[in-house]
């Protein structure tokens, strides 16, 4: 922790903070990000970190992350976009191999124009489909029988509620 000088209130005036890494203290005590830790935590955005690994690399708590996020909105949509970075970069090098690699580039296109190069076979037929199967006579009997315990059951609530 850094040395704090306090006025005669009690408030913090000063810090040497020069033990943390990457925060510093405002007239309050409470920390705050610098620029150092703002480009640390972007380039581990732009590596498609999580939340938890860029604090990790920026050597802050998460809890002073988000609190920044909230105060920063435009800082949320900076994360956001720079964590896209990746699959940009792996994006480029796909399109990059396409010219030299023809069975990729036809994956490619099997997924990104399914219509026109996708592997979706259709089945056509023709002829009556049975969509009822039909049913023994035991199983008619079963379905009659607990039909009619039902009916039987409704007349006699109907009873009680009467």
């Amino acid at each position: 922790m850094g040395i704090e000088e306090r006025d005669s209130k009690g408030k913090i005036v000063k810090i040497d903070n020069s033990d943390k890494i990457g925060t510093k203290y405002n007239y309050t005590g409470q920390m705050k990000m610098i620029p150092e830790t703002i480009s640390k935590l972007e380039t581990a955005f732009a590596l498609g970190c999580s939340d938890r690994e860029a604090c990790l690399l920026a050597d802050i708590s998460m809890t002073l992350l988000y609190r920044y996020q909230k105060k920063n909105p435009e800082f949320v949509e900076r994360k956001r976009t720079l964590k896209n970075t990746p699959v940009l970069s792996a994006r480029k090098e796909l399109v990059a191999g396409l010219v030299e690699n023809p069975e990729l580039a036809l994956k490619f296109l099997e997924r990104k124009r399914k219509g026109e190069f996708g592997t979706r076979q259709e089945l056509k037929h023709s002829g009556e489909i049975k969509t009822v199967q039909e049913l023994s006579e035991e199983q008619k009997e079963k379905i009659d029988t607990f039909l009619s315990n039902i009916k039987e059951l409704e007349n006699e609530d109907s009873k009680l509620q009467e």
